[in-house]
């Protein structure tokens, strides 16, 4: 799977990629330290719709929880 990066002049930085329905799924690492997790649809990938956002130690929370599914997958 592509992880693309994109530089948000003056917010941060946006990692993306495209899910299996071709919705845009990203993390704004914003300057500021927070993160927020956003949704760009098929029709508009330049429009982010944002689903949540978390602090630097919720973020940290998130990803080990993620990664932790993905070395240990439920059957």
């Amino acid at each position: 799977m592509d992880v693309n990066e994109v530089l948000l002049p003056g917010v941060g930085l946006r990692s993306e990629f495209v899910n299996h329905e071709g919705h845009r799924i990203g993390v704004v690492a914003q300057r500021s330290g927070e993160f927020e997790l956003v949704v760009c649809l098929r029709e508009d990938p330049d429009e982010a719709h944002p689903v949540l956002r978390l602090t630097g130690d919720e973020a940290d929370a998130l990803a080990e929880i993620l990664g932790a599914r993905a070395s240990h997958p439920v059957h």
